[in-house]
C-alpha cells in the first residue's frame, strides 16, 4: 500500500519556506561497525523438511509391508518423491539463509542503517532481508512484500524524502591538482 498524498518537496525547492521539519542528515559513508545479531528465528519452512522426511519414512514402511505388486511400486514412488521434496526444500532453505545473511550485512552498511539503529528497527530490517532473499530466489509474493518493506525502511529516494532523510554530502577528498599547460599562440608559428 502506497502512502497517500503528494511527496513532500525538499526544503530548498519550496516556494514558501514556512517552518517545517528539518531533514535528518545521514552519513554518506554509511553505518560503521558490524551488523547487529540476527533477531529472527530460523526459516519456518525448515519444518517442511522434517515433514517430508516423515512422510517418506511412513511410505517406505508401508511399501515394505506390501508384497510385490503395483501398490508397493506406487508407495515406493511416492516415498522417493517425498524424499526428493525434503532435499529440495532443505536446499532452498540453505540458499535463502545464506542470501538473507548477506543482504543483512550489506543493509547495515548503508546510510539508512544509522537511523534504523537509532529507532531500533532490527526486526523490521531482518524481515525485509528475509523477504528480499526469497524475492531474489524467484518468489513473486516475497518480492512484492520486500518492496513494501523497502518503502517503509527508506531504501528508495521517494521514501527517504517522505521520512525526511537525506544523505549528507560526502566529505571532500584532496583531489589532485590540475596542471596548467601553456598554450602557444598559434600566430607565433607564422611570424
Amino acid at each position: 500500500m502506497m502512502p497517500s498524498g503528494p511527496v513532500p518537496k525538499h526544503p530548498s525547492a519550496r516556494a514558501r519556506r514556512n517552518a517545517t521539519f528539518a531533514m535528518v542528515q545521514l552519513p554518506a559513508e554509511g553505518r560503521q561497525g558490524k551488523a547487529p545479531a540476527w533477531p529472527l528465528p530460523a526459516d519456518p519452512r525448515r519444518s517442511l523438511v522434517a515433514y517430508w522426511d516423515e512422510q517418506a519414512d511412513l511410505l517406505e514402511a508401508q511399501a515394505a509391508e506390501e508384497g510385490d505388486g503395483r501398490r508397493r511400486n506406487r508407495l515406493v514412488d511416492r516415498a522417493a518423491r517425498a524424499r526428493a521434496r525434503a532435499v529440495q526444500v532443505g536446499a532452498e532453505c540453505e540458499e535463502a539463509s545464506r542470501l538473507e545473511r548477506r543482504v543483512w550485512r550489506e543493509a547495515w552498511r548503508t546510510p539508512m542503517a544509522v537511523q534504523w539503529e537509532r529507532s531500533r528497527w532490527t526486526r523490521e530490517v531482518a524481515q525485509y532481508c528475509r523477504l528480499k532473499a526469497l524475492a531474489e530466489l524467484g518468489d513473486a509474493r516475497a518480492a512484492k512484500a520486500a518492496l513494501a518493506y523497502a518503502d517503509r525502511l527508506g531504501l528508495n529516494p521517494w521514501s527517504m524524502l517522505r521520512l525526511r532523510w537525506e544523505v549528507a554530502p560526502a566529505p571532500a577528498q584532496d583531489a589532485p591538482r590540475a596542471t596548467v599547460t601553456r598554450i602557444r599562440d598559434a600566430r607565433s608559428d607564422f611570424t
